[in-house]
């Protein structure tokens, strides 16, 4: 059980998974804002540009993966990689 666990921990980012509950919560707070009327306009910029950055941040962030991977940067090696 413990290796199936430090496989998960080593296959999906702790940072993935923390921007994608940003993502989210951002939705949840901008929609109750907006359903209660109390949506003010310098919130709705704030949580409509982090709807906006957080898809950007993962495009990019596979991007950086994928070509890690196709050019042996050594961005994201770990130190038990075999």
């Amino acid at each position: 059980m413990r290796a199936l666990h430090a496989r998960l921990v080593d296959r999906y980012e702790t940072g993935v998974a923390l921007l994608v509950g940003a993502w989210t919560a951002a939705f949840l707070v901008r929609s109750r804002l907006a359903q209660a009327e109390r949506l003010s306009e310098l919130a709705n910029e704030a949580l409509s540009s982090l709807l906006f950055v957080v898809p950007i941040l993962l495009i990019a962030w596979g991007a950086l993966v994928v070509a890690d991977r196709r050019f042996k940067l050594g961005l994201f090696w770990s130190r038990d990689r075999r």
